[in-house]
Formats: C-alpha cells, structure tokens, sequence
C-alpha cells in the first residue's frame, strides 16, 4: 500500500503554515490591505463593489514569488487499495493572483468563503458539500496534519460529492478538469489559509460577495466569477441545482486554432441542419452585451483563437454523450484521478480537426442558451460567441434514455456514513 500523498515540493510549509493558522500573514499587513474581523463580515452587510474587481493591473496579493506558490498534488487520488495523489490541482504559479481593489473586503485567512454554514441548505448538492465541511472541519485545526494531508482528504472528499450525488455529471466535470477547481475551493473553504489562497486559479478565487454575503456552497463551484456574484445577489431567486445544469449542458468547447476541418469530418457526426447561431442571440441577450467587457482575468499570453462569428464549435456535454456512445465513460472513482481525456475515435478526430480545449477554466463559455433561461444572470464574460453546431447523438440519446444528466440526488445518512468511513480509512493511511 502507497502511503507517498504529495510531492514535498507541494505546498512544502507545513511547520510555517501551521504557523499561520488563524493568525494574519504578514503579506497583508499593509496600507492597501485591511484584515477585517471575521465576527464584522458575519454582522454587517456587503459593500457593493463600484468596479470590477478583478484588477489586471495591480500587484498580486500575495507573493508569486513565495515558495508557497509552487504546488503539484500527484495526478492520482487512492482507491481502497492504493494511495496515490493527484498532480497539478494548484499548478497556476505563473498566473497573477487576482486582488480585491477599492473595496472593503479582504480574504480573512480564518474563515474562507461565508458559506452560511449552519443554515438550511438551498440545494441538493449544498447537503454534501456542507457534510464535507463538517466532517473536515474536525480535521482543521488539527496541526499534526500537513497541508499534503489535507489536500488529500479534501481531494478525497470532492470525488465523494460527486460519486455521492450526481454521479451523472462526473463525466462532464472530469473532461473540463472542473474537479480540479472544487478542489481549490474546498481546499479555501475547509483549510483556509495563505498558501491555499495564494494557489488558487484566478477563475475560481472567491469574490467579495462569497467571501462575506451567505450563499450556496454550490456557487463556488462555478468557474464564472461575475457570474457567482450575480448569482449570490439573486440566489433566493434560482434553483442553484438547475443552473448547474442548464451550465453543465451549455458549456461551449474552445478552439484554439484556425484549424481547416477536412470535408467529411463533421459530416458523419453533426447535424448540418440543426445549427445555433449565437450571432443573433436573444433579445435580452441584445441589450445587455454593450455594456463594458469586464477586465482579464490574468495577464497569461492567450494561445491563437478562433473567435469569430463564423467559427464552428460544440458544446462539451454532447461530446461527452458521444463519447459515452462510443463506450467510454470516466468512472468516478478515486483511482482514475480528476482529468479525463476523451479516447473515442469520434470525438478525438472532431477534437483534432477543430482544434478544441476543454480544461482552461479562463476559454470555458456558455451558450447563450443559458441566458435565455436565466436572463438575469447575464454576464458579457462568459458568453461564447461560436456558431455552436449539435451533434445528432444528444438528440438520439435522450430519446433512448429521456434525461441522462438528471439531477443531484437527496442527501441520505447512508452518504453520511460512507464519507466518514472514507476519511477515516484516509487518515489511517497518513499515521
């Protein structure tokens, strides 16, 4: 049995951050930066930010530079039999930390996300995710545990969310590298502290609005910042669950070159017919996009893009279904890691003739079908502005089988028991 969790170059600061557990880092302990109490974030209301707060021109928050910024958790999570680690989940040191400017909220690195723990929960999966903390939280003051431990257990506990409650959507969710992003924000909600914060992608670092207003835990599962907040400011309004899904089915793949698509490439696994052009977009849609594109996330070199109207794409979910068509499918089991790689015949040739990407949480858009459904959501950032084609095997599958994605599942004690019986067969693996 392999007991080596993560590398020791992962998030290597076990004596300095356990040191720093609870206490202020002195990266913050400066003019432009004010540690609140955590007691004046749960008692006082929000101050709404006058300007978008991700700021591309600022110096980060914390220091790039520091040895706290160079993570890789090992590319594997343990099954029963076999601990391994999984690779990568923080591996953004080249990317600016996003900082909170001109606004009276700073992450307070005791606290993480204002999850409104305690509270009823607001969706199916809030159930799990609030278990998840509440069985970690016993662990997180714990300081005979290493920051390579926790990330262990916190990865460990993402995958029991998932396989737990909407076993459906883990294809999805593996093949957009998503699990990579609940795992940093579970990572800020459950062991919150400056090398977790520090690590975490621009695209999923919290928000003003989710560091100090209640809201559903599911929300920080989205990799839309502008988008959480208009979600948080609203979420009494949605069913947070159904906005997950209606995102998890509208998801429009990236191309990141002008690839010229061999005649007959599409043909055989599009519908020509049945296109969804977003040149026109809805009419909420029309009269919402002039208002100014939010600033870039990071100052990252951007690869060359396909962007134009005319450029074809597809929505990641009917990729997936193709590929489950062609009998591959990620089992959502600890031993198969957080990533997937589409291996279909299918779905490689159309990957390769359009140049598509899937895992870069800054290229992930939505149609603006989304939108439609959810018009008071709308965020110029997040649309994608591809002419997405459908791929007949959605409609074929879900004629075959009705709804394959379905919907979280309701919580039971019996989920309760195996994620407790989980951590504890995890940690005696760490003694």
């Amino acid at each position: 049995m392999k007991t080596d969790i993560i590398n020791d170059n992962v998030l290597d600061a076990d004596d300095t951050t356990n040191a720093q557990l609870g206490q202020q880092p002195r990266s913050l302990q400066s003019p432009d930066y004010t540690l609140h109490d955590s007691s004046m974030w749960l008692s006082q209301p929000p101050n709404a930010p006058t300007k978008d707060f991700f700021q591309d021109n600022l110096p980060p928050l914390l220091s790039t530079g520091s040895s706290l910024t160079n993570a890789n958790v090992e590319n594997d999570i343990s099954n029963d039999d076999d601990i391994q680690v999984v690779e990568g989940l923080f591996d953004y040191s080249t990317t600016p930390i996003p900082t909170l400017r001109n606004l009276q909220v700073v992450p307070d690195l005791r606290t993480g996300y204002n999850s409104g723990v305690g509270q009823e929960a607001r969706c199916k999966l809030d159930q799990y995710i609030t278990t998840l903390y509440q069985v970690l939280s016993h662990h997180a003051q714990n300081p005979s545990l290493t920051m390579k431990q926790r990330a262990k257990l916190c990865a460990e506990g993402v995958l029991w969310v998932v396989r737990e409650a909407w076993p459906e959507a883990a294809h999805f969710w593996k093949t957009t590298a998503s699990f990579k992003g609940f795992f940093q924000s579970e990572m800020w909600r459950n062991f919150p502290n400056e090398a977790v914060y520090g690590q975490m992608h621009p695209s999923y670092c919290p928000t003003p609005r989710q560091l100090t207003v209640p809201h559903s835990p599911l929300i920080d599962w989205l990799p839309w910042p502008e988008l959480r907040e208009k979600l948080i400011e609203q979420q009494d309004n949605f069913d947070v669950d159904l906005v997950c899904k209606i995102a998890i089915q509208n998801v429009v793949a990236h191309r990141t070159t002008s690839s010229s698509v061999p005649a007959g490439v599409a043909a055989s696994n599009n519908n020509n017919n049945d296109r969804s052009s977003v040149a026109q977009g809805s009419e909420s849609t029309k009269t919402t996009t002039k208002t100014t594109p939010p600033p870039r996330l990071s100052d990252r070199p951007k690869r060359s893009s396909t962007t134009t109207a005319t450029a074809t794409s597809f929505r990641v979910w009917d990729l997936c279904l193709l590929e489950e068509k062609a009998g591959f499918c990620p089992p959502v089991t600890s031993s198969t890691g957080l990533v997937y790689t589409p291996a279909s015949a299918e779905v490689k040739a159309i990957e390769k003739a359009y140049g598509l990407e899937y895992s870069n949480f800054e290229t992930q858009k939505l149609h603006p079908r989304f939108f439609e459904t959810f018009p008071t959501l709308f965020v110029a950032s997040a649309v994608s502005h591809y002419v997405v084609q459908d791929l007949p095997v959605a409609v074929e599958v879900a004629a075959g089988r009705g709804d394959i994605l379905g919907a979280p599942q309701k919580f039971s004690p019996a989920a309760g028991d195996r994620l407790q019986t989980l951590i504890n067969r995890v940690l005696e693996t760490l003694t």
